[in-house]
């Protein structure tokens, strides 16, 4: 049940990413999606020598959300170092 409700949770994020009402660009909605997490986890555990191959073979999934939050932060990151009109401008003396 846990992981249906994580599946259900992310197709939600991923509608609301896709009508643009966060601050995601849209095109990260193909990235954060259920199948994308499995098929990033999965494709991580193949291109992986043995025996690290054999110990991800398991955590496809959470390999994918790693690769999630990554991107993510990575964004939100960005995001935040844009410019904005409600910041104080400098009042510093210039040198």
């Amino acid at each position: 049940m846990p992981i249906v409700t994580i599946g259900l949770a992310l197709l939600a994020l991923c509608v609301r990413i896709a009508l643009g009402r966060t601050v995601w660009p849209h095109w990260f909605a193909l990235v954060a999606n259920p199948l994308s997490l499995l098929a990033v986890g999965t494709a991580i555990a193949l291109v992986s020598p043995e025996p690290i191959a054999t110990w991800l073979g398991g955590a496809a999934f959470n390999l994918g959300l790693l690769v999630v939050y990554l991107i993510s932060t990575l964004l939100l990151r960005k995001a935040g170092r844009r410019p904005s009109a409600d910041r104080r401008p400098d009042l510093s003396p210039a040198s």
